[in-house]
């Protein structure tokens, strides 16, 4: 059976253009378990990046993706006002939008002003700490936005 295992982790190829490096424990053969560990050097840095643009071409992009995440809050806002106000709109589906709307107004307000931060300055220069509660809040946000996707789609 290790051979088999062995075969299978042989048959891994891995792209030279990709920063993400895969390492085995080949002690596995000895044992009923191995470690693959993965990393990715891919989110915290990007030289290439930098080196091509000038100051100016970066506020010229921030002034440029800044105005989305704005755009998404209000019309998030609207949509919640929307049926918060209106008597006739407050129905279970709708009350399905109101949260996915909800979720999006999250990752508007929180998640998309950190992603225009890393993709003008090309790194993360802010603390490990906000690092942390960014990633968090994108991944509960979007994975909340996907199940609401998935709750009004069976309600219908």
């Amino acid at each position: 059976m290790a051979e088999m295992s062995l075969n299978a982790v042989s048959s891994l190829v891995l792209d030279p253009f990709n920063s993400s490096n895969v390492e085995l424990d080949e002690s596995f053969l000895d044992s009923d378990s191995f470690n693959l560990s993965i990393t990715s050097n891919n989110i915290s840095h990007n030289e290439s990046f930098i080196d091509e643009y000038t100051g100016t071409e970066k506020v010229f992009w921030a002034l440029l993706l800044l105005p989305l995440p704005l755009v998404a809050v209000l019309g998030n806002i609207l949509v919640i006002l929307s049926v918060y106000k209106e008597k006739s709109l407050q129905t279970v589906t709708n009350y399905f939008i109101v949260s996915l709307a909800f979720a999006d107004l999250l990752v508007a307000a929180v998640v998309m002003p950190f992603a225009v931060y890393v993709l003008v300055n090309g790194d993360w220069e802010l603390s490990d700490t906000l690092c942390d509660f960014y990633i968090a809040v994108d991944v509960t946000c979007s994975t909340a936005s996907i199940f609401n996707l998935v709750a009004i789609s069976i309600d219908r």
